[in-house]
């Protein structure tokens, strides 16, 4: 989890902590995650308290919400880690053109390296001619908000 994540997190959690004790519960829970994004049913707010909440009291703190949403995180990448793993056949933690058109062609699309290589620019950060798995994870988050 990023630095800035981490602030966005505890400014979300400071926010919605309502008496300002460190501690919110289900009900201020779900109006943090909300603040972020996410819906969450009750059903899941109860098992994400559940699983971090070591005193059985129904309520988190600051570094229990960070440890579930640090949780939540790594069960949101594994799916994108897996598709990037499709595409990166050498497994260099990378994408270049000859294996997005590897792909491409499996999937019945015939385009030329020229094309790949517009497609991965596109992509790819600045003056590189690869899409890294940070890039991509990005890429594939920003799309599953949509």
């Amino acid at each position: 989890m990023s630095k800035e994540q981490v602030e966005e997190f505890m400014q979300s959690f400071k926010l919605f902590d309502k008496n300002s004790d460190g501690i919110v519960n289900i009900a201020e829970l779900e109006t943090i995650l909300r603040s972020l994004g996410q819906t969450p049913s009750k059903e899941e707010l109860a098992t994400m308290i559940k699983d971090v909440d070591t005193e059985g009291k129904g309520e988190i703190s600051g570094d229990q919400f960070l440890v579930m949403m640090a949780t939540k995180m790594q069960e949101t990448i594994d799916p994108i880690e897996a598709c990037f793993g499709a595409f990166d056949k050498n497994k260099d933690r990378r994408i270049d053109a000859t294996e997005l058109q590897a792909v491409m062609e499996s999937l019945g699309e015939k385009l030329t390296l020229e094309e790949i290589k517009v497609m991965i620019r596109a992509l790819a950060a600045p003056g590189e001619d690869h899409v890294t798995f940070d890039t991509f994870a990005k890429l594939a988050k920003s799309q599953q908000k949509i």
